[in-house]
């Protein structure tokens, strides 16, 4: 991608606070992935703290069980973990690859679902701390994914490595 389209993602990240601009990052993201566009992604939340996706309930999300699949709620615990991740460090000084997703399911889930994942300080800082003295580092991060009656369906964890660009080895 070309550095004026991580400065665009960036200015439109710190500004995610507003509705509006939550949206055109909701389009941008979803636009972007395509793997995520036909999942019908909503995003709520989006702060230096926490970040809330709502997933709906609907025929492309479900497995043969008439549930939600499997696969649709890593999903949701993996997109919220990044984008928390995103607003805090941004996307033009650091590449993130998610290195490892651990989904642990605790009931069927058969309503609209939401991701909350959060970014404590302790976890940040200590990430912060490795960028600054080796270029790279690492962060796991949880989400907790939550049905309509707020009981806990799932908890996913994911483990990222984040890279200084200037680290990056490119083609």
């Amino acid at each position: 991608m070309s550095r004026k389209i991580f400065d665009f993602v960036d200015k439109l990240l710190s500004n995610s606070h507003k509705p509006m601009t939550l949206k055109v990052i909701e389009k941008l993201f979803i636009q972007g992935i395509p793997f995520n566009k036909p999942h019908g992604f909503k995003f709520k939340k989006l702060d230096q703290e926490e970040c809330i996706i709502f997933l709906p309930y609907k025929r492309l999300n479900k497995n043969h069980l008439n549930t939600m699949h499997a696969c649709a709620i890593a999903t949701l615990g993996e997109f919220p973990a990044g984008l928390v991740l995103t607003k805090n460090l941004g996307s033009s000084k650091y590449r993130y690859v998610m290195t490892e997703l651990k989904a642990t399911y605790n009931k069927h889930a058969n309503t609209d679902l939401r991701g909350v994942s959060q970014l404590p300080q302790k976890k940040f800082n200590t990430l912060m701390n490795e960028l600054e003295a080796k270029g790279i580092g690492k962060i796991i991060l949880i989400t907790d994914i939550l049905n309509t009656a707020d009981e806990k369906v799932a908890v996913v964890q994911t483990e990222w490595q984040v890279k200084d660009w200037n680290k990056v080895k490119q083609k």
